[in-house]
């Protein structure tokens, strides 16, 4: 006997590199891809990354050990890496490494469900296959979307770039290779270090700006909103 029509199950959804969608449709069919997959949505187009080399792993590593260092210490910003990012309509993202501050204090994403959306504070993300798109269509995504910071630690040539995405203009390095966050103040990474793959002298640098009084600042800024946030709670 033939099967009924009525009761076959519909075909999984399915998507390929440069395929056109928008974010609800891009999020449905990837949740029923392959465990092992991975795809980007920018700008309404899927990208399929190429296979992480190892060069890329380390230096992620690296970017990752010293963002969770400095949120660690800040003790209220979040650090996530490789976290799926819901920026608009037309863009679904896993950036390398993600740092920011909870909705509560001021943040510019929010949880929903498992998934983050809207615009962390800043955004890392470590380039070699993937460098025109991050350098370029990405950023022009993440500025859009309002992401205030954005490193990419390109590989070939290993340099790294650190933009303050609103005012369109990057951070310049001071003496030493040391690029200094704004918008997480005592956030210092060198480049050199990085360059290098020198971990003892990026973990060094790094401990100075944890160090420094803007960050004590930021920090007591942080625990005061915090507080408020609480007794406010409290209150009601």
């Amino acid at each position: 006997m033939a099967a009924n029509p009525k009761t076959l199950s519909k075909p999984l959804p399915i998507m390929h590199n440069g395929d056109h969608m928008k974010q609800p449709e891009f999020h449905f069919a990837y949740s029923s891809m392959p465990e092992n997959y991975r795809a980007e949505l920018i700008g309404g187009v899927v990208f399929e990354p190429s296979p992480v080399s190892y060069s890329h792993a380390r230096n992620d590593n690296m970017f990752h050990d010293l963002i969770t260092q400095y949120a660690k210490k800040s003790k209220l910003a979040e650090v996530a890496p490789n976290a799926t990012v819901i920026l608009s309509e037309d863009d679904e993202v896993q950036p390398d490494v993600l740092l920011r501050l909870p909705e509560e204090l001021g943040g510019r994403s929010r949880l929903v469900g498992k998934f983050l959306e809207g615009a962390p504070e800043l955004v890392a993300e470590i380039a070699y296959s993937s460098r025109a798109i991050d350098l370029h269509l990405k950023k022009q995504r993440y500025a859009k979307a309002g992401v205030i910071e954005y490193l990419v630690f390109c590989i070939e040539p290993k340099k790294l770039h650190w933009f303050r995405l609103q005012e369109e203009k990057g951070i310049k390095r001071n003496g030493d290779g040391t690029f200094c966050s704004k918008v997480f103040p005592g956030l210092w990474i060198n480049e050199p270090a990085l360059i290098e793959a020198n971990s003892e002298r990026a973990d060094e640098i790094l401990a100075e700006g944890l160090n420094s009084e803007e960050f004590n600042d930021f920090k007591n800024q942080l625990q005061l909103r915090a507080y408020s946030k609480k007794r406010n709670r409290r209150r009601k």
